[in-house]
C-alpha cells in the first residue's frame, strides 16, 4: 500500500504545480509518467530495526531539458521542464512534497480507498498488453485496473483475471 500512497502524494504534488489542468498517469506500482514518458519513480523499503520503518526514496526528473537527456532514454524520460516549459525550483518542490508527506493520513482504509479512485483514473497500464514476472512464473496479459486492495489487475488470454501483488518486473509487450 505504502509506494501507492506515495506516488498519489506526489502525482497530487507534481499535479498542483501545472497551470494546464493535465493530469499525470501511474504505472503501477510506482512510477509516474506523463505523455508516455516517465516524469518519477519512487522505492519504498521496508526495515525492522526496533520497530517496522519505511525508507522512502522519490526521483523526479525536474529540470532535466529533453536537449540534455542521453539518447538511450529520450524516448521514454521527461521532466517537468519539458512539462511546464521552464525551470522549476527543486527546493520549493522539495518542501511542497515534504508537507504533503507529513500531513498526509492515507493509510486509514477509508483514505485509501481516495487513493485508489485517484489512480484509477490515472491508470497508465489499462487496457495495455503486459508481462508481470512474479517470483515462480510469468504472467502476460492486459491490464484491467486496481483491486480494492491497490493490487495490480491482469487479465490472461484466458479471460482469467489475476491480482498481482508484487511482481519483480513489469514491462509492457
Amino acid at each position: 500500500r505504502l509506494p501507492l500512497v506515495v506516488v498519489h502524494m506526489l502525482g497530487r504534488v507534481v499535479e498542483s504545480l501545472a497551470t494546464d489542468q493535465e493530469r499525470v498517469q501511474v504505472k503501477w506500482p510506482n512510477d509516474l509518467y506523463k505523455d508516455g514518458k516517465k516524469l518519477a519513480g519512487i522505492l519504498v523499503e521496508t526495515v525492522e530495526q526496533g520497530g517496522m520503518w519505511a525508507i522512502i526514496g522519490i526521483g523526479l526528473n525536474v529540470n532535466m531539458r529533453a536537449s540534455e537527456t542521453p539518447p538511450e532514454i529520450e524516448s521514454i524520460a521527461t521532466s517537468l521542464h519539458d512539462w511546464f516549459g521552464c525551470e522549476s525550483h527543486r527546493w520549493y518542490i522539495l518542501g511542497l512534497i515534504l508537507k504533503e508527506l507529513i500531513s498526509t493520513s492515507l493509510l486509514r482504509p477509508e483514505s485509501f480507498q481516495a487513493v485508489t479512485a485517484w489512480i484509477a483514473e490515472r491508470d497508465f497500464l489499462i487496457g495495455k498488453r503486459l508481462q508481470a514476472d512474479l517470483p515462480k512464473h510469468s504472467l502476460v496479459g492486459v491490464g484491467r485496473g486496481l483491486g480494492a486492495k491497490g493490487e495490480l489487475l491482469l487479465e490472461d488470454e484466458d479471460g482469467e483475471t489475476h491480482s498481482i501483488i508484487s511482481a519483480t518486473r513489469l514491462v509492457l509487450c
